[in-house]
């Protein structure tokens, strides 16, 4: 939860027209009606997210919405980074604690080998160096291409910050949204990289054009540092 605090913190001068991200002198295109800044925590153990609109930082910038993630017995502002994946492996199953109750149903019922589970997956980008077509082997021992694994988990907390923002305006467009994406600052470059493409087959999933990242529509950023 801090994490994602943090970042839509060192984020909120993308609500204003500046010409450079703060404390890195890359200048970044920010239309003026940016509707919203969200931030995207993908952690090793728990994952989660949140997102501040422009007009409520105006009032209050203290005001961040966020996901309550529950397994049923307790409240958190995140969940397990875990991702259930249909047979097709192409699909969203579920994630985070939908993803644990789902995948221990389809066991009990001898369904679960058609399936597709990852968990704490994100440690294969860990202090190695990472190639685009490297593969995750899942808990039954089949394999789906990390890309895959990685920008549907993105894509699943993207769809949650839409669904949870559109309640509260009329008319959202994803083109509305500054996106943050957090990294680990101590990763290698081939991670980093890893996640900038998972991050862009997601977009390139809502239909919006990502170009160089010193004039993009989409700001992809470290814990501490903009990439």
């Amino acid at each position: 939860m801090d994490i994602i605090l943090k970042s839509l913190e060192r984020y909120r001068p993308l609500f204003h027209n500046r010409q450079e991200a703060p404390d890195t002198g890359l200048s970044v295109a920010r239309p003026d009606d940016c509707l919203l800044v969200a931030a995207i925590d993908f952690g090793m153990t728990y994952s989660g997210w949140g997102f501040s609109f422009n007009y409520e930082f105006q009032t209050d910038p203290t005001k961040i919405s966020t996901l309550n993630w529950s397994d049923g017995k307790t409240i958190s502002p995140k969940g397990p980074t875990c991702i259930l994946i249909e047979p097709d492996g192409k699909t969203i199953g579920s994630f985070g604690y939908d993803a644990e109750t789902r995948y221990s149903e389809l066991i009990e019922k001898r369904e679960h080998k058609k399936w597709y589970y990852f968990h704490r997956f994100k440690m294969i980008l860990w202090n190695k160096p990472v190639e685009k077509d490297i593969m995750l082997v899942d808990e039954c021992g089949k394999s789906l291409p990390a890309l895959t694994v990685f920008s549907l988990s993105i894509r699943y907390m993207m769809d949650g910050v839409l669904e949870t923002a559109k309640k509260g305006v009329d008319k959202l467009n994803e083109k509305d949204i500054r996106w943050v994406l957090t990294v680990p600052a101590i990763w290698n470059d081939s991670a980093k990289h890893f996640m900038r493409l998972a991050a862009q087959e997601v977009l390139a999933y809502y239909t919006i054009i990502c170009r160089n990242i010193s004039h993009t529509d989409t700001c992809i950023s470290g814990s501490y540092s903009f990439l």
